[in-house]
């Protein structure tokens, strides 16, 4: 079985983004997702998402795609992403799919994302240590 093979059944799975408010983490399955780095699968639920999605950017022109998203999914009154009417959406372990903000075990690291750093040489620093700076 691939690694994706267990994710079949979802029209979208996001990365978790991080993002924290009053140092308290956003939910994992909450209607904030990271949209920096999330596998999309192309079904009519996904379609029928996406033509929300881009209306919630039409109307909300100063916003970028990510606070779309969530204004979407807010209005559609849910508080956990995998009770989304349009599709079945998820989320990967944060574990496997993590990012520059990432504390815990490095050993499970399926993707890495190297963002929420700044400067080139933190960057690089933080990929070394992850073991992705291949340069």
């Amino acid at each position: 079985m691939t690694h994706y093979e267990q994710y079949k059944h979802f029209d979208i799975v996001f990365q978790y983004d991080w993002y924290f408010k009053n140092n308290v983490p956003i939910a994992l399955f909450g209607t904030y997702q990271c949209t920096g780095n999330m596998s999309i699968r192309r079904t009519p639920r996904t379609m029928k998402l996406l033509d929300l999605w881009e209306y919630s950017q039409s109307a909300n022109t100063k916003q970028n795609d990510q606070t779309c998203l969530t204004l979407l999914l807010n209005n559609s009154g849910i508080k956990d992403i995998r009770n989304f009417a349009v599709a079945k959406l998820w989320v990967y372990p944060p574990e496997e799919y993590t990012n520059g903000s990432w504390k815990g075990a490095l050993t499970k690291i399926y993707f890495f994302h190297a963002n929420h750093v700044v400067g080139k040489e933190d960057k690089i620093n933080l990929l070394k240590k992850v073991g992705y700076w291949l340069l």
